[in-house]
């Protein structure tokens, strides 16, 4: 079975930034899209793409701004791809960088995305395209991704370059002269996504090499079979609100309950055994941290009692978490 695409929570860019300068409601924007807010405090974790789809569109209903997605890009630059951006900031010219990083976006950055370049004459496309079928925010999404992939073509072309057009499919573009405004282009309709740019660019070479480095390797996103890769990822997003849920879990994958615990089962773990592995890992990586007290560690990780966490924590590692710190 497919599992649903995810996406990392860096493409949201600075959303609570936005939503809390418009004189928006932050928590309410989070809420709706059933989130937990501290995930803006934590770039490199997995989303269901479909929950960032709605967050998006969410945010951009709660400021009125049906241009906010191109804001947002704008914004975060190519910072907002998260390690991915070393793809592209890193390569020889524009060609290779936008080559590479096709070649590696549904590997590290996002699921269910395909992306192409063309070249038709003197014009060249670069096109995106969501292959999952999303009920709500798929326009919003096309144009947050296009804003990145502009910020991309500004690293090798100078900031203030613009495209010769942006293509858009769907429906009347809402926000289309604040868009156009802000890209420097025109906006016109379009079977596919696309960034349509002079060709004679894709072979300027990097102005900047060896200036932008990321701190973090990427690390792969599980494969589209992969159940058990997909519950880690939910369940490291669910910590964030407290004790993981099965039924958080299950919802996002389209699954029951019943089912999701079958299918564990048939892949040799169950969903006890998935959120004590991760919360082993992440406490050791939390108690790492000299201002984080044993306290503070067994709250982010859902535990109601800190003594609750101490035994589980004896359970895993064979000492306690203080005795842990000391020799750690």
């Amino acid at each position: 079975m497919t599992q649903p695409a995810l996406t990392r929570a860096s493409t949201m860019g600075p959303v609570v930034e936005f939503v809390a300068r418009g004189g928006g409601c932050v928590a309410r924007v989070f809420r709706s899209a059933e989130l937990p807010l501290r995930l803006a405090e934590q770039p490199d974790l997995l989303v269901p793409l479909r929950d960032q789809f709605r967050l998006i569109e969410c945010a951009a209903r709660e400021l009125g701004d049906d241009a906010l997605p191109a804001r947002l890009a704008r914004e975060a630059g190519v910072a907002g791809l998260g390690p991915w951006a070393q793809r592209f900031c890193a390569a020889p010219s524009l060609r290779r960088a936008i080559e590479t990083g096709i070649g590696d976006c549904a590997l590290l950055l996002q699921s269910a995305t395909h992306m192409a370049l063309t070249v038709d004459g003197p014009l060249a496309r670069w096109t995106y395209r969501i292959t999952e079928r999303t009920p709500v925010g798929r326009q919003k999404n096309e144009l947050l991704a296009m804003g990145y992939m502009i910020s991309v073509l500004r690293w090798y072309a100078g900031a203030s370059w613009a495209p010769d057009r942006l293509d858009m499919p769907g429906p009347r573009l809402p926000g289309r002269a604040s868009v156009e405004s802000l890209n420097g282009c025109d906006v016109t309709h379009g079977e596919v996504a696309a960034v349509v740019f002079p060709a004679h660019l894709l072979d300027v070479p990097n102005p900047r090499t060896g200036c932008f480095r990321s701190e973090d390797d990427p690390t792969s996103l599980p494969g589209a079979e992969d159940l058990v890769g997909y519950v880690r990822e939910l369940v490291r997003l669910s910590l964030l609100d407290g004790r993981p849920h099965r039924a958080w879990v299950a919802r996002r994958l389209g699954l029951t309950v019943r089912t999701l615990q079958r299918r564990l089962q048939a892949q040799g773990t169950s969903f006890a055994d998935v959120v004590r592995g991760i919360s082993r890992a992440q406490a050791a990586v939390l108690l790492r941290r000299p201002e984080a007290s044993v306290t503070e560690v067994a709250y982010e990780l859902g535990y109601a009692d800190p003594a609750h966490f101490t035994r589980a924590f004896v359970d895993w590692y064979g000492q306690s978490p203080q005795r842990w710190r000391r020799e750690h």
